[in-house]
C-alpha cells in the first residue's frame, strides 16, 4: 500500500501601477505523491505462552529497502484580481498535471523535468534501512491453526530529506498452520 505525501507552496504578488490600476496574483501549488516501498524484513524475538492457547511475541526487525518509487500529481490554483479605477475583476484558474513517476532517489531532477517548473528544490530524498520493534499476539483456534495480530513500531525514519520525511508504521495479522501439531 503506497504512502501519500502532500507538499504545498503558496505565493502572492501585487503590482500597483500608480494610475488607479492594481493587479494581484495569488496561487497555491500542491504536489501529491504516492510512494511505494518494497522491503525485506529480518528479525529476532522472544515468545511467551501465557496460556496453552494464547501467546505473546516481541522482537526487533531490521527492514532493508529493496526499492522505493513514486507517482503523483501537481495541482496549481491561481487567482488574479485586477482593480481598474474602482472596478474589480477576479479570474481563477485551476490546473492538475500528472507527474511522471520514477525512483525516489531521483525525484528532484524528475520533478524539475516533468512539471516544467524549476521551483521544486528540496525534494531530494533517500530511502534508508531502519530498525523496528515488533509486538504480536496469537490465539490457537484449533490444534495447529492460530490467528495472530500485531503492530510494528519504527525506531527511525524510512525517508530522510529536506521536504520528504517519513516512517513506516505497520499493523500486521495473519493465520498460521503448524505442521505436526495434531
Amino acid at each position: 500500500m503506497p504512502d501519500t505525501a502532500n507538499v504545498t507552496d503558496q505565493y502572492s504578488s501585487t503590482n500597483d501601477m500608480g494610475t488607479g490600476y492594481t493587479a494581484s496574483y495569488e496561487g497555491t501549488k500542491v504536489i501529491a505523491l504516492d510512494i511505494q516501498t518494497t522491503l525485506i524484513d529480518l528479525g529476532a524475538g522472544l515468545r511467551w505462552n501465557i496460556h496453552p492457547k494464547f501467546g505473546l511475541d516481541g522482537g526487533i526487525l531490521y527492514s532493508h529497502v529493496l526499492s522505493s518509487t513514486y507517482t503523483g500529481r501537481m495541482s496549481t490554483t491561481v487567482t488574479i484580481t485586477e482593480i481598474d479605477n474602482g472596478n474589480h475583476f477576479t479570474n481563477s484558474d485551476r490546473n492538475t498535471d500528472k507527474i511522471k513517476g520514477g525512483d525516489l532517489e531521483n525525484i528532484e531532477k524528475n520533478l524539475a523535468d516533468s512539471t516544467e517548473h524549476d521551483h521544486v528544490d528540496g525534494f531530494k530524498c533517500k530511502p534508508q534501512d531502519f530498525i523496528s520493534l515488533r509486538l504480536t499476539a496469537d490465539y490457537e483456534v484449533t490444534p495447529g491453526l492460530s490467528v495472530s495480530i500485531g503492530y510494528v513500531l519504527p525506531m527511525a525514519d524510512h525517508l530522510v530529506g529536506k521536504t520528504l520525511n517519513g516512517s513506516i508504521h505497520r499493523a500486521v495479522g495473519g493465520i498460521r498452520w503448524t505442521f505436526g501439531s495434531l
